[in-house]
């Protein structure tokens, strides 16, 4: 496997998943999805919107199932 920071998938989130966030401090809860470094400047996503908790976890068995490289 991959080390730990050296793995194509990672998580985050949209701003069309948070439309009601406010950048100046606001304490909405946000939505992530787990996404796939890919070769363009825009990853894709390849979840759908969750938890932070949930596509940490999400992500964190992905790259086990995949040893962390691209499918």
């Amino acid at each position: 496997m991959l080390d730990e920071d050296k793995h194509v998938y990672y998580w985050g989130w949209l701003e069309c998943d948070n439309p009601e966030y406010d950048y100046r401090g606001g304490t909405n809860k946000l939505l992530f999805r787990v996404f796939r470094a890919g070769k363009t400047i825009h990853d894709d996503p390849i979840t759908e919107a969750m938890s932070k908790v949930e596509a940490i976890e999400y992500c964190k068995r992905i790259v086990k199932l995949t040893g962390g490289r691209e499918l």
